[in-house]
């Protein structure tokens, strides 16, 4: 616990260990873990065995895919300086970490309890500077699958992360699966052999390999790990976004080599000089070729040794030409042009780019030069690619959330005892406009049914609200009713009582009386009155309004008809 806690001496230290062990110990997530009784550590790939020999067994095993951890690490390093692989980790990155343009942030706290909102925000964005790391950790999440951050604790809560690289960096689980906690190799082997069967808790491995000064031993509570489990739920590791693309990317790359190295060695064209030697003997016709090649061309070169100019002659170069000499005067002298092999490969490096490409989830347009598509609206124009970037998104969100309850216990507060999450932007706006345009579609069919069926059924079954969520709608609109129309009876009795010559009495023949205008009048000036003198008085003005506008219109037919 040393190299975790800052600036705190050893009762403090001890201190801080005792509450977040507690804390660790009653957390209902580990509570869950502890009561399995099935085997659920599946362990990695093991090493597949090629045979054959020579070249063959060479490509062999440039084609093969190793599912071992530190050979997909070595894979995912040399696939990053690929251009379009690594262009494909930037665009994976930006997208997951898109700033909301109200609040100008990238991830932000969501609580009802205005404290609890506020500690979070103020971990995200004082204390962690989240906005400056966050693409970072989105692309090294997205290109080793794995993302490891040390949590540094003091008795003020959480004080930072110490970002550990992910290949010196190894999960400890016991039989069931469960976390024992986490072990740091530094050394060059990287060879992480740990016994958890007889050390089944960090204090034991500690014990255990004192020893050994390159391993570094962590609590479940003091790393975060972030991964991308894409193939196996119980995986203890995740994969990169490009992992599917590994055999593929090997072949492309592989057939580029290739036919880059004929490019330069089998296709270019050179001058064929025959040469007529009559009956000279062979040796002496070889003398007479070198002769005539000696006066058609010369290379020089610096001699780094000697300083001074080289003379170097290549009969099989690729930039000489060649001399071939000619027998009995059958054939003169003469200069012809040697092409060069052509090998169209174009169509095999096109056909294994689309197959890179369609393993991305990245849609291939977006890499053309015809401008076809921009970058600025790539998630915008596929919903697959931003529903993959919001899978991102939620493995970001899930270690955020984690280093967020630690924040809360340490602080004394059940992280569990109040209703409050992370939230990101979405990274498609096409993705939120389907969704409205569904909820849209539900609201027009619902308003066309409510004359044949009840209110409490239209919101179960057309509005898919669940039983107690539609029944508590349903009682607060009943509710949100009585109330208006009892605030309609409250301000109809008020005007009455203030002006009872107001209250329409029957005349003659059952007819209503001339109307009052020095009422109305006065009606009218009270409503103005309000409107300049009481603030937030809108409903009960324009209720005022309405009444004194229908005692208008009342009083207006009632005198026509008496004239």
């Amino acid at each position: 616990m040393g190299q975790l806690l800052v600036d705190e001496n050893n009762t403090t230290k001890q201190s801080i260990l005792s509450r977040i062990k507690a804390w660790w110990d009653a957390d209902r997530e580990s509570k869950a873990v502890s009561t399995a009784k099935g085997t659920g550590s599946s362990g990695e790939a093991s090493t597949i065995e090629v045979g054959g020999d020579g070249n063959v067994q060479h490509i062999t095993k440039m084609m093969l895919i190793e599912q071992a951890l530190m050979y997909r690490y070595a894979d995912y390093e040399q696939m990053d300086d690929y251009a379009e692989l690594s262009s494909l980790l930037d665009i994976y990155a930006d997208d997951s970490t898109v700033t909301d343009s109200i609040r100008n942030r990238t991830i932000w706290a969501e609580s009802k309890d205005k404290t609890i909102r506020e500690i979070i925000d103020d971990l995200l964005f004082r204390i962690l500077n989240i906005e400056q790391d966050i693409w970072l950790m989105s692309r090294s999440m997205c290109k080793m699958g794995n993302l490891f951050g040390e949590i540094l604790l003091t008795k003020q809560g959480v004080a930072g992360i110490n970002w550990l690289p992910a290949v010196t960096m190894r999960r400890l689980v016991d039989d069931k699966g469960a976390l024992i906690g986490f072990v740091q190799d530094t050394s060059s082997s990287n060879r992480f052999g740990i016994d958890t069967k007889k050390n089944d808790t960090i204090e034991k491995l500690k014990k255990s390999y004192a020893d050994e000064k390159h391993l570094t031993f962590f609590h479940p509570w003091e790393i975060v790990h972030w991964r991308l489990r894409t193939k196996h739920i119980r995986s203890l590791y995740g994969y990169s976004v490009y992992d599917g693309a590994r055999g593929v990317w090997r072949r492309l790359r592989l057939l580029e080599d290739t036919s880059l190295v004929h490019k330069l060695l089998k296709s270019p064209s050179r001058f064929a000089f025959y040469i007529d030697t009559g009956d000279l003997p062979p040796t002496e016709a070889m003398a007479q070729v070198r002769n005539v090649k000696q006066g058609y061309r010369k290379k020089t070169l610096i001699n780094r040794e000697t300083g001074k100019l080289d003379f170097r002659h290549d009969v099989v170069s690729t930039t000489d030409d060649m001399f071939i000499p000619t027998r009995g005067g059958k054939e003169s002298t003469r200069i012809d042009v040697v092409g060069g092999l052509d090998w169209d490969v174009v169509d095999d490096l096109e056909y294994y780019r689309k197959r890179l490409l369609s393993s991305s989830k990245v849609p291939k347009g977006f890499f053309d030069d015809d401008g076809s598509d921009s970058r600025s609206s790539l998630a915008q124009k596929d919903v697959r690619f931003a529903r993959t970037v919001m899978r991102v998104q939620r493995e970001l969100k899930a270690g955020i959330r984690q280093i967020a309850r630690l924040h809360l216990a340490l602080l004394g507060i059940d992280p569990d005892s109040f209703d409050w999450d992370v939230a990101m932007s979405a990274p498609s706006s096409i993705f939120e406009m389907q969704q409205i345009e569904v909820h849209n579609a539900r609201a027009d069919l619902a308003e066309r049914m409510k004359e044949y069926f009840p209110v409490e059924w239209i919101l179960k079954r057309v509005m898919k609200l669940a039983d107690d969520e539609a029944t508590s709608i349903a009682d607060a609109k009943d509710a949100e009713r009585e109330k208006l129309a009892k605030e309609d009876a409250r301000i109809q009795n008020d005007i009455q009582q203030m002006y009872p010559e107001l209250v329409p009495v029957q005349g003659e023949g059952g007819e209503p009386p001339p109307a009052n205008e020095e009422a109305l009048q006065q009606v009218l000036s009270l409503s103005e009155y309000i409107k300049e003198n009481i603030q937030n008085s809108g409903a009960v003005i324009k209720r005022i309004d309405d009444k004194a506008g229908k005692l208008l219109k009342e009083s207006n037919k009632a005198g026509k008809r008496h004239e």
